[in-house]
Protein backbone atom coordinates (compact mmCIF):
# COMPACT_ATOMS: atom_id res chain seq x y z
CA UNK A 1 0.00 0.00 0.00
CA UNK A 2 2.91 2.36 0.75
CA UNK A 3 4.33 1.70 -2.70
CA UNK A 4 0.94 2.45 -4.20
CA UNK A 5 0.71 5.78 -2.36
CA UNK A 6 4.22 6.66 -3.48
CA UNK A 7 3.32 5.73 -7.04
CA UNK A 8 0.12 7.81 -6.93
CA UNK A 9 2.00 10.78 -5.48
CA UNK A 10 4.66 10.51 -8.16
CA UNK A 11 1.99 10.21 -10.88
CA UNK A 12 0.20 13.31 -9.57
CA UNK A 13 3.45 15.24 -9.49
CA UNK A 14 4.33 14.15 -13.01
CA UNK A 15 0.86 15.11 -14.31
CA UNK A 16 1.34 18.60 -12.85
CA UNK A 17 4.57 18.88 -14.84
CA UNK A 18 2.88 17.99 -18.16
CA UNK A 19 1.37 21.49 -18.82
CA UNK A 20 4.69 23.16 -17.94
CA UNK A 21 6.56 20.80 -20.28
CA UNK A 22 3.96 21.33 -23.03
CA UNK A 23 4.47 25.12 -22.76
CA UNK A 24 8.21 24.68 -22.92
CA UNK A 25 7.78 22.48 -25.98
CA UNK A 26 5.61 25.11 -27.70
CA UNK A 27 8.24 27.76 -27.06
CA UNK A 28 11.01 25.75 -28.70
CA UNK A 29 9.09 24.20 -31.61
CA UNK A 30 9.16 26.54 -34.61
CA UNK A 31 5.85 28.05 -35.68
CA UNK A 32 5.43 26.81 -39.25
CA UNK A 33 3.09 29.67 -40.21
CA UNK A 34 5.60 32.25 -38.99
CA UNK A 35 8.38 30.45 -40.83
CA UNK A 36 6.29 30.44 -44.01
CA UNK A 37 5.52 34.16 -43.58
CA UNK A 38 9.19 34.99 -43.06
CA UNK A 39 10.11 32.88 -46.10
CA UNK A 40 7.54 34.76 -48.22
CA UNK A 41 9.06 38.06 -47.08
CA UNK A 42 12.55 36.81 -47.88
CA UNK A 43 11.41 35.66 -51.32
CA UNK A 44 9.77 39.04 -51.95
CA UNK A 45 12.94 40.87 -50.95
CA UNK A 46 15.03 38.50 -53.06
CA UNK A 47 12.83 39.25 -56.07
CA UNK A 48 13.26 42.99 -55.51
CA UNK A 49 17.02 42.53 -55.08
CA UNK A 50 17.20 40.54 -58.32
CA UNK A 51 15.28 43.31 -60.14
CA UNK A 52 17.58 46.00 -58.75
CA UNK A 53 20.65 43.95 -59.66
CA UNK A 54 19.31 43.50 -63.20
CA UNK A 55 18.69 47.25 -63.57
CA UNK A 56 22.14 47.97 -62.15
CA UNK A 57 23.71 45.52 -64.61
CA UNK A 58 21.86 47.16 -67.51
CA UNK A 59 23.12 50.59 -66.40
CA UNK A 60 26.63 49.24 -65.97
CA UNK A 61 26.48 47.75 -69.47
CA UNK A 62 25.24 51.10 -70.82
CA UNK A 63 28.09 52.94 -69.08
CA UNK A 64 30.62 50.51 -70.58
CA UNK A 65 29.06 50.96 -74.04
CA UNK A 66 29.14 54.75 -73.72
CA UNK A 67 32.77 54.62 -72.59
CA UNK A 68 33.65 52.39 -75.55
CA UNK A 69 31.75 54.66 -77.95
CA UNK A 70 33.46 57.74 -76.52
CA UNK A 71 36.91 56.19 -76.93
CA UNK A 72 36.04 55.10 -80.45
CA UNK A 73 34.72 58.56 -81.29
CA UNK A 74 37.87 60.11 -79.87
CA UNK A 75 40.05 57.85 -82.01
CA UNK A 76 38.05 58.24 -85.22
CA UNK A 77 36.87 61.84 -85.07
CA UNK A 78 38.96 63.87 -82.66
CA UNK A 79 42.46 62.58 -83.40
CA UNK A 80 42.34 63.38 -87.13
CA UNK A 81 41.21 66.90 -86.29
CA UNK A 82 43.92 67.23 -83.68
CA UNK A 83 46.45 66.14 -86.27
CA UNK A 84 45.01 68.64 -88.76
CA UNK A 85 45.22 71.45 -86.18
CA UNK A 86 48.81 70.49 -85.39
CA UNK A 87 49.68 70.48 -89.12
CA UNK A 88 48.04 73.91 -89.56
CA UNK A 89 49.94 75.28 -86.55
CA UNK A 90 53.20 74.02 -88.07
CA UNK A 91 52.35 75.63 -91.40
CA UNK A 92 51.55 78.94 -89.64
CA UNK A 93 54.88 78.74 -87.79
CA UNK A 94 56.65 78.06 -91.09
CA UNK A 95 54.92 81.03 -92.78
CA UNK A 96 55.79 83.21 -89.80
CA UNK A 97 59.43 82.15 -90.02
CA UNK A 98 59.46 82.90 -93.77
CA UNK A 99 57.89 86.33 -93.15
CA UNK A 100 60.52 87.08 -90.53
CA UNK A 101 63.29 86.09 -92.98
CA UNK A 102 61.72 88.28 -95.70
CA UNK A 103 61.51 91.27 -93.30
CA UNK A 104 65.15 90.82 -92.36
CA UNK A 105 66.14 90.57 -96.02
CA UNK A 106 64.13 93.71 -96.86
CA UNK A 107 65.80 95.63 -94.07
CA UNK A 108 69.21 94.61 -95.38
CA UNK A 109 68.24 95.49 -98.92
CA UNK A 110 67.04 98.95 -97.96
Amino acid sequence: EQAMKSYMKQQSSLQKEIPVLEEQLKSIVPDESKIAEIQRKINGHQTKLDEVNLRAQKKDDLIKKCDKDLKELNNKKLKPHQESVKKTENEIDSVHDQMTKIKVALKRFN
